[in-house]
């Protein structure tokens, strides 16, 4: 039991070290990744990958909200993304979709051609339709104007 604590413990210091290193760089200015590496490290030991994942995705969406651009997801494997085949950690795409580290909040739906939406500048990362197409809520599928 105290053995798979400490490997527990040194699992989720390593994981999340990347919050301490180039890759959230550009970040530190606005904010410093110190109390996110230790959320980070908390969550990995209660939860694992899926908690370390989360925890990444959580200081990358606040970064954007500074203008910083951190696609997390390319540089983690654990968190990658895939489109051929579903990773239980991995964020995911039906095949009409497509990943984005700043989905708007707004749907781009069929039905919001003909009544627009008030929406925000605020996004996440997500699934979204390509540019051009919009969301069958039907389907939940993308498809043509």
């Amino acid at each position: 039991m105290v053995i798979s604590v400490i490997l527990t413990a040194t699992f989720a210091t390593e994981a999340c070290s990347i919050v301490t290193k180039e890759l959230f760089a550009p970040c530190y200015y606005y904010l410093s990744p110190l109390p996110y590496f230790e959320q980070c490290r908390r969550d990995t030991c209660k939860c694992g990958l899926v908690c370390m994942c989360s925890a990444l995705s959580h200081y990358a969406h606040l970064c954007h909200r500074f203008g910083v651009l951190i696609d997390f997801r390319s540089n983690v494997s654990e968190c990658g993304k895939s489109k051929v085949c579903f990773i239980w950690l991995a964020l995911s795409c039906e095949d009409t979709k497509e990943y984005s580290t700043c989905v708007s909040t707004c749907n781009k739906t069929c039905q919001a051609i003909s009544v627009p939406e008030t929406c925000s500048d605020d996004c996440v990362e997500g699934c979204t339709c390509p540019l051009g197409m919009y969301l069958n809520i039907k389907t939940d599928r993308c498809v043509q104007q």
